[in-house]
Order: structure tokens, then sequence, then C-alpha cells
């Protein structure tokens, strides 16, 4: 078998930007990593909440200076929206969550995909639980998607190398 040729400077500085249609959100469920995700609940048509934030900067006098430090970085929550589909389990826990005042943290996985559904970008969000959901408006005046929104609070998050 050959291997693949490694990547010259010149392939990677040609390399074009990422598009950011084509993606796959993955709900842990604690029974392991083989544990198929359930194929209702990957699809979103929007995830945002990507990002850390170093907050405020604080100034403190070190050997006679004032210098300017940050503090520790900060994330929003991650939020994702999507049709409202019926029968998701995904929908039946939140539900749960929220009526038992119960949560239950879950590892997130966001995937970034090529045109051809391979992944090329990633990021886990750890111990994330429900903190908002969201429904969208029914409007008899407009023929559009019913919305469902989730926002969930996390410890952190990294990426994941491919």
């Amino acid at each position: 078998m050959i291997s693949p040729k490694p990547p010259t400077p010149g392939d990677i500085l040609n390399q074009p930007p990422l598009m950011s249609f084509n993606f796959l959100v993955v709900f842990y469920n604690g029974k392991g990593i083989n544990a198929a995700p359930n194929p209702i609940d990957v699809r979103f048509q929007k995830v945002a909440g990507l990002g850390l934030s170093m907050g405020n900067l604080e100034t403190k006098r070190i050997g006679g200076k004032n210098v300017r430090l940050p503090s520790f970085p900060t994330h929003e929550n991650l939020t994702l929206e999507r049709g409202y589909v019926l029968r998701s389990p995904l929908r039946a826990e939140l539900e749960t969550s929220f009526e038992n005042l119960q949560m239950h943290p879950r590892d997130v996985m966001v995937m970034l995909l090529d045109p051809q559904g391979v992944p090329q970008a990633s990021w886990i969000f750890f111990k994330a639980y429900p903190v908002k959901w969201n429904l969208g408006d029914l409007d008899a005046n407009q023929s559009s998607i019913f919305i469902e929104t989730m926002d969930l609070s996390y410890t952190r998050f990294q990426s994941i190398s491919l």
C-alpha cells in the first residue's frame, strides 16, 4: 500500500477556507464511544457559541509598573437550532430534565464536514446540560419551518485533531 504524500507548504497555503454549512452534532450517551447516535438528533441547522473570550483585563502593579493581565477565558452557551421533529429522544430527555430539575451532563461533539461528508474540524464540549429550550413562533401568516432552540452550558471545550 502506498502511503499518502505529505502536504507541502504550497498545498497548505493554497487550501481554501472550510465551508460552514455541512456539520453534525453528536450527543454521547454515556454508554461508550461505540453507541451509535440517534440519526434524528445529529441534524441541526445552526450551531452558535463556538469560541472563547478573555473577559476583563485586570490591572496589577508588578515591579513598579502597571501590567494588564487577562482573567480566565469565558465562553458562551452552545446554542443548537433545528426544525422540530417528532419522536426525538434528545427532546424527550430535555423535557424530562426541565420537568424533574435533574440535569444529566453529556459530552457533545460538533464536527465540521467537507462536501463529501468527511470530518475536517471537530470540537468536543464536556459535561453539557440544557439551560434553555425555546420553541419558535406559530404564525398562520407564514409557511416556515417550526424551529426549536436548545442552549447548553458546559464545563469546557477543546478542538479535536482529525
